[in-house]
């Protein structure tokens, strides 16, 4: 069971760090030419879709901060409800520095 709860934890992780990615890449539009970029775009949208457009400053959408805000809260609640190891200790042991 730790190990499910820890693999859930970096996955929220990694999406954040995709949310995070697709912040940067859309200072650059045309980088969405290209497909990788495109699915990227549709994958975190499922999510910052529904800030998207709230909190504008002249040309600033400043609402993917608050979407961020809110991921990284979800994230620690999870953290503090559930116990997330490291799965490098979770998957060889304590005693793998041993090995190395």
């Amino acid at each position: 069971m730790p190990i499910i709860t820890s693999i859930i934890y970096y996955l929220f992780n990694a999406y954040l760090d995709l949310i995070i990615l697709n912040i940067i890449l859309s200072w650059f539009p045309a980088v969405y030419n290209i497909g990788l970029f495109r699915f990227l775009r549709k994958l975190t949208d499922s999510y910052m879709g529904f800030f998207r457009g709230y909190l504008t400053v002249g040309v600033f959408d400043l609402t993917p901060i608050v979407g961020i805000i809110i991921f990284e809260g979800i994230i620690y609640a999870y953290a503090s409800l559930v116990p997330v190891y490291d799965l490098i200790d979770l998957i060889l042991g304590s005693n793998y520095l041993l090995i190395i």
